[in-house]
């Protein structure tokens, strides 16, 4: 989905037509850990951006929700892909400092697919701000349809990957471990390796049923009124046996992003960040699966209390023909 002119306007709005800027809250001070859920890059790791300036002795656990609509039509190309429903993640996490700028992180996420209720709401946003409805508002609402299918000449049909029906089941269990190794005025730099283990049903379309690896680093900038955040990860991917059944190969991942936070109450920062990421599907001969991806976050994070803090965040895809199409984020986070 392109950035329209009306979505342009809304971000103007969003941004200037706010209060002045204040200090920002030390504790609410990092980047939106948000996720894509392309019922396919879901399955993979998706390594969380940290940020190698925080300190603390402290855990922090917390939870995290996104909410994502799909819409996506079927492409030129032999391969065929259909995207169309809502899934919803929620992950209760950790962070351990284990002191010395190392901290380890674990996740436990439960997933539900379904045709959702988001449509309407979705071409009532889309119609407000001038986005496009990409025709989907001619076809059946809160429908579900999600199947990549591997197509040769002359030979029968073999779907690689499906979420056609309900879910609600465990995901894979993420683990990452991260190590600041210098911090100096403000400017801070990590480096950080993760595996997800096998725990999400790959006949079920929740996992991939292997092991996923990534190894990357990331940097940010604290400074009293304004927090920069970036970060790149390349990762490993495992093999869906459906997939590799049908012949098609996962490609391994490159992530990066790049994000902002500006204090504009005591109580309340606001943060802007693009979320870029290669496909899995990139040996899927569609157009619409092999693309890139690229998400726009925008939101707010309050603070509750000194050890609690809240995200709402929207996020919107740009580049056209690629799912999700919004993704709503929800997140809260304790420092115990």
């Amino acid at each position: 989905m392109g950035v329209s002119s009306g979505f342009q306007r809304f971000l103007v709005f969003f941004f200037l037509g706010l209060p002045s800027c204040a200090n920002l809250t030390v504790s609410a001070i990092g980047p939106v850990e948000a996720r894509n859920l392309h019922p396919v890059q879901m399955t993979a790791l998706d390594p969380t951006p940290l940020d190698p300036g925080a300190k603390g002795k402290a855990p922090v656990v917390g939870i995290r929700t996104d909410w994502a609509n799909l819409w996506l039509l079927n492409g030129k190309g032999q391969d065929a892909i259909h995207l169309d429903g809502e899934i919803l993640r929620t992950e209760a996490f950790a962070r351990i400092p284990l002191g010395d700028g190392w901290t380890f992180g674990l996740g436990l996420p439960i997933v539900h697919a379904s045709g959702g209720v988001l449509d309407t709401f979705i071409e009532t946003w889309h119609s407000a701000f001038g986005l496009p409805q990409n025709l989907r508002n001619r076809l059946p609402k809160d429908a579900q349809l999600v199947q990549v299918v591997r197509r040769e000449p002359g030979g029968p049909d073999q779907v690689a990957y499906k979420l056609d029906r309900e879910e609600l089941a465990l995901g894979d269990l993420p683990i990452q471990v991260h190590k600041t190794l210098v911090a100096w005025k403000g400017f801070a730099v990590g480096v950080a390796g993760g595996i997800e283990l096998p725990t999400g049903s790959q006949n079920r379309g929740i996992g991939n049923g292997g092991l996923d690896f990534s190894l990357g680093g990331d940097l940010s900038y604290r400074g009293r009124n304004f927090a920069g955040f970036a970060w790149a990860h390349r990762v490993w991917v495992a093999q869906a046996n459906q997939a590799k059944a049908a012949g098609l190969p996962y490609s391994d991942l490159w992530k990066a992003g790049i994000g902002g936070q500006m204090g504009m109450r005591s109580w309340l920062s606001i943060l802007a960040q693009l979320n870029f990421e290669t496909s899995v599907l990139k040996e899927l001969r569609n157009d619409h699966a092999s693309k890139n991806q690229l998400l726009l976050w925008t939101g707010a994070r309050f603070q509750i209390s000194p050890r609690l803090n809240f995200d709402l965040m929207v996020g919107e895809d740009l580049i056209t023909d690629v799912s999700p199409d919004v993704t709503i984020h929800l997140s809260l986070r304790m420092r115990l």
